[in-house]
C-alpha cells in the first residue's frame, strides 16, 4: 500500500512551479510534462493500492496525483479543489482523461475551462 499526502495542513500539492514552467525552454518544458504524465502512469498502474490522504487544497498537477490514487480520503471542510488551465497539451490531455473518467466528459471539460475551485464534498457529489 502506498499513501500519499501533503506536508502540513494547507496544501496537498499545488502541482508544479507555473512560473517556472513559462520561464523554461520548450524542450525542458516537454520532458518535464512527459515525466510527469510517465510517473502518475506508473502511480495508476502499480499493483499497490494507492491511497490519497488529501489534507489541504489539491489544484492543478496536485489534481493530477490524486486523480492517479485508487483512493482519496479528505477531511470534511478540509480544503478546495481546482482544475488549473494547462500550459501544456499533453498535460491536459491526460488531466481530461482522468477527470472526464471520475466525473464525466462535460464537467471535466467544464472544470478544466474555467478553472474554478470547488469543495471536496462538490467533487464527491459528481462522482
Amino acid at each position: 500500500m502506498i499513501v500519499l499526502t501533503g506536508d502540513g495542513e494547507k496544501f496537498f500539492s499545488a502541482g508544479a512551479n507555473i512560473r517556472m514552467l513559462t520561464e523554461v525552454t520548450p524542450q525542458f518544458k516537454y520532458y518535464f510534462c512527459l515525466h510527469a504524465n510517465e510517473t502518475l502512469n506508473r502511480l495508476e498502474q502499480t499493483p499497490k493500492l494507492v491511497i490519497g490522504a488529501l489534507n489541504g487544497h489539491t489544484v492543478g498537477g496536485g489534481l493530477e496525483i490524486a486523480m492517479a490514487c485508487d483512493i482519496r480520503i479528505a477531511r470534511k471542510d478540509a480544503a478546495r479543489l481546482a482544475s488549473r488551465r494547462s500550459h501544456s497539451v499533453s498535460s491536459r490531455y491526460r488531466r481530461h482523461q482522468r477527470l472526464g473518467r471520475l466525473v464525466g466528459k462535460a464537467k471535466a471539460i467544464e472544470l478544466m475551462a474555467t478553472g474554478n475551485t470547488f469543495s471536496f464534498e462538490e467533487a464527491e457529489e459528481w462522482a
